[in-house]
């Protein structure tokens, strides 16, 4: 589920300013259509909040944004152990990072010119 709200305002001498908050719900899911102890496991839900508030002016925009508010660590994939292990001989030849994760929590500012 996604929901999005958003609210722009013009100020005073062409100023224009514009915020938007967003929530992202995924609720838990299975790894994967099996029922191998594999690959099957039951990943939990989670939540994203995101923001950003610009301010524009003739053709300049400013733009503060932050994604994933809270830092959730949301799981939306998972290579197990009992399928792949640690080792290159269990044919894995990662970093040790097997879990597909949200975004950690971001934040930025952005400066555009339109011409």
């Amino acid at each position: 589920m996604n929901i999005a709200l958003s609210h722009g305002q013009t100020l005073s001498n062409d100023w224009y300013w514009f915020n938007r908050f967003s929530l992202y719900y995924q609720s838990s899911t299975e790894n994967a259509i099996s029922t191998s102890p594999r690959f099957a496991q039951t990943l939990d839900g989670f939540t994203l909040l995101d923001m950003m508030s610009s301010i524009s002016y003739n053709n300049w925009t400013g733009t503060l944004w932050v994604k994933n508010i809270a830092n959730e660590e949301g799981s939306t994939g998972v290579f197990k152990e009992e399928y792949m292990g640690t080792s290159p001989a269990q044919n894995y030849f990662g970093n040790g990072s097997k879990q597909f994760i949200s975004l950690p929590r971001t934040v930025g500012f952005t400066l555009s010119y339109e011409f």
